[in-house]
């Protein structure tokens, strides 16, 4: 069996955002019952014994008290923010990482017929910092919204 011819064209920076923003929301989707727990424990951890919500006390007590009082559904609060910062954030920290880095490279010159040199480590330290931050900038206000959400009691 002969393998597919490698095509070395570049991927469309379109494509890498939503390809990037797509998987990130995807794992999310899993990981979201774990973060509602885990906020609401930071929460309310520090409450009185009085309290109804004392319950916050061990994961598995939180996780059960929270589907008693709210349903499954309760352990996936604030997942509309968390899909908006994951299409903003790790779109945009993946996306922003290759064509980066590019640039980085074609600030150091060799503007020559082929391909470029590979890339060196600051080069890429750099590439993952920027294209990061500009993501972290672009999100943080749909992180607050989705820790808001999250504590959000029903």
């Amino acid at each position: 069996m002969v393998p597919p011819p490698h095509n070395d064209a570049p991927v469309p920076l379109a494509l890498r955002l939503l390809l990037a923003g797509t998987s990130a929301v995807t794992a999310q989707l899993a990981c979201q019952p774990i973060e509602t727990v885990k906020v609401r424990l930071q929460l309310f951890d520090s409450m009185d014994a009085a309290s109804p919500y004392r319950g916050y006390s061990s994961f598995t007590g939180g996780a059960r008290l929270l589907v008693q009082s709210e349903g499954v559904a309760g352990l996936w609060k604030g997942m509309l923010p968390s899909a908006l910062r994951e299409m903003s954030y790790s779109s945009l920290r993946y996306g922003l990482f290759v064509p980066t880095l590019t640039a980085i490279q074609g600030l150091e010159g060799g503007g020559g017929d082929g391909p470029p040199p590979p890339a060196a480590m600051w080069q890429r330290f750099l590439a993952g910092g920027i294209a990061g931050g500009v993501g972290a900038a672009v999100a943080n206000p749909a992180d607050l919204l989705k820790a808001r959400m999250q504590v959000e009691l029903s």
